[in-house]
């Protein structure tokens, strides 16, 4: 599920959640993408640098993976800062569920 801003001036992309890749995890999660980072708790875009890439995986589990491109998943609900107009929006896990019920 693609996410976009949530303010009505702005509609820029900024990410996609949905069902977990990695751990077979039931919740729905937010897929980290390259270019973001946490700043007090709040996800976001800073630049593609490798070093805030592996800053992001440690911040993220703790210890640095020696594989930088590894999907990289957090559990929702997330707050994720628009990179276009700097509003905040609070992803709910529910995010994933209103395509199917819409149906």
């Amino acid at each position: 599920m693609r996410v976009y801003c949530g303010v009505t001036h702005c509609g820029e992309y900024l990410g996609s959640a949905g069902p977990s890749g990695v751990q077979m995890n039931p919740k729905p999660v937010w897929r980290i993408e390259q270019g973001w980072t946490w700043k007090q708790g709040i996800l976001e875009r800073s630049d593609f640098t490798l070093r805030n890439e592996r800053k992001l995986i440690h911040e993220t589990f703790g210890h640095i993976e020696s594989r930088v491109n590894v999907a990289r998943e957090v559990n929702l609900p997330v707050v994720v800062r628009c990179p276009k107009c700097h509003g905040l929006r609070l992803v709910q896990p529910d995010v994933v569920l209103r395509p199917i019920l819409l149906r």
